[in-house]
């Protein structure tokens, strides 16, 4: 079944169905390799300071411009905590954010959030991004909208990413990760926002 593909503000404040559970005013960010395909997903409450990411490889997705998202994924498991290992992953690839959603001041001093801001790879690119469109299904972008071209959509291309990978910065783990990581569990994650 066709599914037209779905903007990066479109995975903005929207509601997210994971399995059996609701999330009102979620957001979604892909993280994808230079070919374009999405490795993990980056999910952020209006009503949280938690970060959760998604291993693509555990499920799938479903997002519609006029319903929830969906996503179907197997066991407790493919939902982590921004724990060390798992900003190291993130660290290896690339996300899309021109609204920087983490900079608000509910993520103020999170430990991973200086981490996060290195594989955002708006401006750091030659050419200007003005929009990135997924596949209805999150699983690679599809295409990008340049600021040059006036609007209009081109095939997405590494080329568009910068030429090497996120800079690492010193050191993933510090003292400040266990406040956030202790407290997280699948249900509810977000202290009573989630509806059933």
């Amino acid at each position: 079944m066709f599914r037209p593909p779905v903007r990066a503000k479109g995975l903005l404040k929207r509601g997210v169905v994971i399995g059996q559970t609701a999330v009102d005013d979620a957001s979604l960010f892909p993280f994808f390799d230079r070919a374009g395909h999405v490795k993990m997903l980056m999910l952020v409450s209006e009503h949280s300071d938690e970060i959760v990411f998604i291993d693509c490889e555990s499920g799938t997705a479903s997002a519609w411009p006029w319903r929830r998202i969906c996503l179907n994924v197997e066991g407790a498991e493919a939902f982590e905590p921004a724990r060390p290992d798992t900003i190291e992953r993130a660290c290896r690839l690339w996300h899309f954010d021109p609204w920087w959603v983490l900079g608000e001041p509910r993520y103020a001093g999170h430990w991973a959030v200086p981490h996060l801001k290195q594989t955002n790879f708006v401006g750091k690119t030659e050419r200007e991004v003005f929009s990135v469109m997924y596949r209805g299904d999150l699983s690679r972008i599809s295409w990008v909208v340049l600021a040059d071209h006036g609007g209009q959509a081109k095939h997405w291309r590494a080329d568009l990413l910068p030429s090497d990978h996120p800079p690492a910065l010193p050191t993933v783990a510090t003292k400040g990760h266990a406040r956030h990581a202790r407290g997280w569990r699948l249900a509810p994650v977000w202290q009573g926002k989630l509806k059933r």
